[in-house]
């Protein structure tokens, strides 16, 4: 509600002489005008008194084929995609433990004022490869059981109940296949760990070809090959 005589904001809406909207301001041969209250960005709001890696506590609004919608204050939406919801589960079997109104736990990972986006993460409260960086260093020695031979690299359980990649450029794919079977246990150097994304790079203890260099902090981590997929929603 506003009165006579206060200062307002405002912006042209119409040239000179041109049609002008019902609720504009303004007469014939002048230039029409509106106002309207410059209202606190809810977006910019939240990036000021939030920041990543915060924990949020919040009500599920709407769930989708491709995440979980989170309310936030402000009246604004956050997004889990479905593949920070879990770290074992893939698709359906992921989001179907969740519910419209449900209150969880999660983690910011971005806030992107300028397209009005805040991507947060459930798997991401309870990081089990936090756990693996905290008791092994780049350059310790792991023992893995293989689980999967894939294109260039192997899937290797760790323990912990977590998985591991090694990658393998110096071998064809038929060398993999004849060297390595699924089941055999192989001792390993950790080369890098990515917690966040839940990446664990390995080498191979007695592979003397194994010799590429451990990034110091790569822009974007390896993605290993989920071990069991399930179809999306």
């Amino acid at each position: 509600m506003t009165k006579v005589g206060r200062r307002l904001p405002v912006a042209t809406q119409y040239p000179i002489g041109g049609s002008r909207p019902e609720a504009a301001i303004g007469a014939p041969g002048h230039c029409g005008i509106w106002y309207r209250f410059f209202m606190s960005d809810p977006w910019q709001g939240f990036a000021e008194t939030h920041h990543n890696d915060e924990r949020i506590t919040a009500p599920i609004t709407k769930i989708t084929d491709f995440g979980i919608f989170i309310g936030l204050e402000g009246g604004i939406e956050g997004l889990v995609h479905l593949g920070d919801i879990s770290w074992s589960e893939r698709g359906e079997a992921a989001i179907n433990r969740f519910s419209e109104g449900d209150v969880v736990d999660t983690v910011i990972l971005s806030i992107d004022v300028e397209r009005q986006r805040v991507s947060l993460g459930i798997k991401q409260v309870d990081n089990p490869y936090e756990a693996f960086a905290e008791q092994y260093a780049v350059g310790d020695r792991v023992i893995g059981h293989l689980r999967e031979i894939d294109f260039g690299k192997l899937i290797v359980g760790l323990p912990g109940h977590l998985k591991g990649l090694v990658r393998l450029s110096t071998f064809s794919f038929s060398e993999v296949r004849s060297r390595f079977t699924v089941g055999d246990e192989l001792a390993l150097i950790v080369k890098k760990i990515w917690p966040r994304h839940g990446v664990i790079e390995l080498g191979l203890e007695d592979d003397e070809d194994d010799s590429s260099p451990v990034p110091v902090e790569p822009s974007k981590p390896p993605s290993p090959k989920p071990l069991s997929s399930s179809r999306n929603r």
